[in-house]
């Protein structure tokens, strides 16, 4: 007997038993003296009467066990003696056999079988043990049960492993030993015959059949066990469901009902047992070939199409539903698959039904059906066309075009034979979506294979259009902003399509580009002025270069995005720019918007580097912020306002009605969700020229880099969905780069400061002790089998956020399982490794950052490691914003040894380059969010090399996150240079719980 005396508080991880199953993956030539025998009997039967299970008719399945050798005793405590097994403990049956975890081996299926058991119950118990209660005597009061009920998703496993050895059934009030499952068809009779005018069916199965499974893949009958071929599965799942299973069961089609079951069901029974048709009825029922034809005619715009099933001499007309021909009075069994795929054909061009005609009028769809569609269709069915139909024949047109810049405007416009074309636009889109034919108002269709070369320039123009960014003139001519030149001049030189001229009356070669586009296109090359006069800095070389760009920007009354690595100056850059722009046009105001914690950065910025700037911040109460911007709007000599994003929400009405020099967001991530609230309102903001701060535009995913563009020069990357369409799954990455790149600017540390220190980067991989591996794999399981029932409902899209909460919740457990469990007192694999690095790196003169994502392990952290004496600072989301420089100087002055700081709240906007190593506790999805925090430390000033420790709990969802970010870098560097990663997908979730090589509870 097995209580839970036996299971101690644990020693040893909950899958040592996944790892002898490994290590004895074979079984040894001769049987060895200690390998005990294993009986196992399965209960099975109906949910019990009046539970929701029992209406839908679920069946339930239990499992007993006995053990020994000689003599078998029986497992009184399945529960207990599972958790006795995940522990890897001893366990005593009785004076003369006991257990012995370090000598006992199964047999390699029953090792099996017992490692699917341990699983399914740790699923079933709390994430960690909680001892029963006791009794006076010392007992457990847990009530012992020796059968153990498996979860219906968990049966199906068990039963394959049973393909390879005997056990024992108890159903319908009998035990019968099954010498192993069979994959066999269940012995099933069909009786077919008419009474009057109704045909009734006779099905005759074993009448003790009984289901195991609720999808009837796995069934006991007459003594054996079946596991099922869909056909039979599927047949015998209706039957049962509809609780009409017995010895001898008769099923009435009523006249109404008895063609189709003749035509649709009879086939279908004939596969799936054995059929039996009364003659009379038989000698009706025609099995005739299955002859198919397709009748095209052209009726003024719209194809018709009639369709002929004959079989021998009766006819049926699908659009009719009837038949016709001779001996009506027969019954057809028709060949549906084969009518349904004829019907499929012509569904899949787009024809549709009226009056018992199929039609297609779509001018898109009919060009498709006549060029693409015919020949699928002649592949299933005779098809013949009328004259009519034949003569549909596009021609081959003769086009030229011509661009030209003037007025801030880039103008083309298409020729044919001389003449403005006025359906240009729309010529231009059929080339982007490399659609060969085009049809005319006039019903012509337009052969366009020619200008294929065309393509990526017709690609440019209808994105403008799409984008919001083009307009088109009455007589066909395009225009559009001057910011599209380069990217224009580029597609075309590429596609060996501009060259220059002035005329174009016979040119029908390409397309004749005037001076004017050259200019504007040169306009964007770097300029070489030096900086502003007011600045009181010496920039760098690349920092000078990133101000001329700005200038540039500014000076074309355009946007951009300054993405330069964290650490290298993006806003003394911006603040020569604005320098740079009052010099040459006088006082104007602009506008910075940042993150809270920053706005003090700024002003301490500005107040370094451009002293006779006018600088305010607008923060407080409503009151003082009302007052703040109406002093704002009166007074002409302020340059710049800096307020909050926060406030940008509260303070809109006050913010909208002014315009601006320059609008620029710090830290522009933060709208990098294009449906949030704060990136609608910033994109109703008025300004000359908008631009974007942001050491990472694209955190998560391509949509990220859209929604600051969107912000920056709005319409240049197409509306939302059709970007994604076009670029959400790092699709066309080289033309989307290309695109961006005349107003991205991107450097990086390792580029242009060769002499900052080294970084050293450096992975830990952590063990976790048995107590945290225990509720790691409980609660894996327990996630496991939910992520299998959204992705078997393919409702991954609307359960994103659940996915993401299991992730967390195991994230949250690699870390301490107390986050997630307050009653949990063993210890963590991470705290132990920090605990023994921590006094060796202090004892060192090493100082220390240390960044997590979760601020209650960030305080358990505290609360440790100031207990040893060890000066911690802290910092998360709830500190002061005015108190984070003044501990970040703290800091660098030499004040305190651990620098504990949340990652979201501390990983942006400080210098802290008195720290000399930085420790992420928990990995992030972006590497580009966790480089941002270690270069707090890796920065301009630094003069000591900075040492980067990533943990990772090895074998556990971390470190299935850290393999696929690497995967996803390498995706995302097509778009952004050294950037992160795109975040995980469906197929990502699938392959962490479901595929990954460390979920060693697959099914075997």
């Amino acid at each position: 007997m097995v209580s839970d005396e036996m299971i101690p508080s644990g020693k040893y991880p909950a899958g040592i038993m996944l790892c002898d199953a490994l290590l004895n993956a074979m079984d040894d030539p001769l049987p060895q003296d200690s390998q005990p025998d294993l009986e196992i009997t399965l209960h099975a039967g109906l949910a019990t009467a009046g539970s929701v299970s029992a209406q839908r008719g679920e069946p339930q399945v239990h499992i007993a066990l006995r053990i020994g050798r000689g003599r078998m005793y029986v497992v009184r405590n399945m529960a207990a003696f599972l958790r006795a097994l995940s522990y890897g403990e001893r366990v005593v049956f009785g004076k003369g056999f006991a257990l012995e975890p370090g000598d006992t081996r199964f047999s390699h299926v029953d090792d099996l079988i017992l490692q699917h058991l341990t699983l399914v119950e740790a699923a079933q118990r709390l994430p960690y043990d909680t001892p029963p209660p006791r009794t006076s005597a010392g007992e457990s009061a847990e009530r012992p049960r020796k059968f153990f009920q498996l979860p219906q998703p968990c049966v199906p496993g068990l039963l394959r492993l049973l393909f390879a050895r005997p056990f024992r059934l108890a159903a319908r009030g009998q035990i019968v030993n099954i010498e192993h499952v069979e994959r066999t068809p269940l012995p099933m009779r069909f009786d077919l015959k008419e009474r009057f005018d109704s045909c009734v069916l006779t099905v005759r199965m074993a009448s003790d059949t009984l289901p195991l499974t609720d999808d009837c893949q796995f069934v006991y009958s007459a003594g054996r066990v079946h596991a099922l071929a869909e056909g039979q599965k599927d047949i015998l799942r209706v039957l049962l469901s509809g609780r009409i299973a017995s010895a001898r069961t008769e099923i009435v089609f009523p006249p109404d009902r008895k063609e189709r079951m003749i035509s649709e069901l009879l086939p279908i029974l004939e596969r799936t047992g054995e059929l039996t048709v009364d003659p009379q009825l038989a000698a009706r029922i025609v099995r005739g070939t299955l002859e198919a034809s397709v009748y095209l005619d052209r009726e003024d715009a719209r194809i018709v199409a009639r369709v002929n099933f004959k079989y021998d001499n009766i006819t049926v007309d699908p659009f009719a539903k009837r038949e016709t021909g001779v001996r009506t009075d027969r019954l057809l069994t028709r060949d549906i698959a084969a009518e349904r795929a004829v019907l499929e054909e012509l569904s899949r061009a787009g024809f549709k039904v009226r009056s018992g005609q199929a039609y297609l009028q779509d001018a898109k769809q009919t060009l498709a059906f006549f060029l693409e569609g015919v020949q699928p269709l002649m592949e299933r069915a005779q098809v013949f066309c009328s004259d009519r139909f034949q003569k549909m024949r596009p021609r081959r047109p003769s086009l030229s075009g011509k661009l030209t810049a003037h007025g801030g405007f880039l103008r083309f416009v298409l020729m044919e034979n001389g003449e403005a074309v006025p359906e240009a636009l729309a010529i231009l889109e059929t080339l982007r979506d490399r659609r060969r034919y085009f049809r005319l108002k006039d019903g012509t269709f337009l052969d366009l294979e020619d200008f294929a070369p065309w393509q990526a320039f017709a690609e440019s123009v209808a994105d403008a259009h799409t984008g919001g960014g083009l307009r088109q003139d009455y007589d066909g001519s395009i225009e559009t902003g001057l910011y599209r030149a380069p990217e224009w001049l580029r597609v075309l030189s590429e596609a060996g399509l501009g060259h220059g001229g002035s005329s174009m009356e016979n040119d029908t070669s390409g397309i004749i580009l005037d001076q004017s586009v050259e200019e504007a296109a040169n306009f964007f090359k770097e300029s070489a002025a030096d900086a502003p006069i007011s600045l009181d800095a010496r920039l760098r070389t690349y920092q000078l270069l990133g101000f001329n760009w700005l200038r540039s920007l500014y000076t074309a009354r355009m946007g951009g995005v300054l993405a330069d690595d964290m650490g290298l100056g993006k806003t003394v850059q911006m603040i020569s720019a604005i320098c740079s722009a009052k010099e040459a046009e006088g006082p104007m105001r602009s506008l910075v918007i940042a993150p809270t914690s920053l706005l003090y950065n700024w002003m301490a910025e500005i107040s370094r580097f451009a002293p006779n700037m006018k600088a305010i911040i607008i923060d407080g109460n409503s009151t003082r912020r009302r007052r703040a911007w109406e002093d704002a709007t009166q007074d002409d000599d302020l340059d710049i306002i800096i307020t909050s994003y926060p406030l940008l929400r509260r303070d809109i009405d006050l913010i909208e009605p002014l315009t601006y020099r320059m609008l620029i967001l710090d830290e522009a991530q933060h709208i990098k969700n294009a449906r949030s609230l704060a990136s609608s309102l910033v994109k109703r903001l008025n300004a000359q020229a908008r631009f974007a701060l942001t050491g990472t535009p694209m955190e998560n995913h391509p949509a990220e880099l859209w929604s600051i563009f969107d912000f920056v020069l709005p319409g240049y990357l197409l509306t939302l969905t059709q970007f994604l369409a076009r670029h959400g799954a790092g699709q066309n990455s080289g033309d989307l780069r290309r695109k961006v790149e005349p107003f991205l600017l991107r450097r990086l540390k390792k580029d242009v400061l060769p002499e900052l220190p080294e970084k050293i980067e450096h992975t830990m991989w952590v063990d976790m002790p048995p107590e945290q591996r225990s509720v790691y794999q409980a609660v894996m399981l327990r996630a496991r089998a939910r992520i299998e029932k959204i992705l078997d409902k393919n409702a991954f899209t609307s359960s994103r956020f659940e996915v993401l909460s299991l992730i967390t919740e195991l994230r949250q457990i690699c870390c301490h399982p107390a986050l997630r469990f307050e009653g949990y007192q063993g210890s963590s694999g991470k705290l132990d490794a920090l605990a023994d690095l921590l006094p060796g790196a202090l004892e060192n003169g090493r100082r220390i950052l240390l960044f997590s994502q979760f601020t209650k392990m960030l305080k358990l952290l505290e609360e440790r490691f100031a207990g040893q004496g060890i000066s911690c600072m802290y910092l998360d989301g709830q500190t002061p914003t005015r108190d984070r420089l003044a501990l970040a100087e703290r800091f660098n002055a030499g004040e305190g040894q651990l620098f504990l700081i949340s990652l979201k709240a501390g990983g942006s906007g400080l210098n802290l380059t008195g720290a000399d190593m930085v420790i992420h506790y928990d990995p992030w999805w972006n590497p580009a969010v966790e480089e941002q925090a270690a270069d707090r430390a890796h920065r301009i000033g630094q003069t000591r090399a900075v040492q980067v420790i990533r943990m990772i709990a090895k074998g556990s969802i971390e470190e299935q996150v850290d393999a696929l970010r690497e995967r996803k870098k390498a995706l995302y560097d097509k778009f952004i240079p050294a950037e992160g990663q795109i975040p995980f997908t469906m197929e990502d979730v699938r392959d962490m719980f479901l595929d990954g090589p460390l979920n060693l509870w697959n099914d075997q």
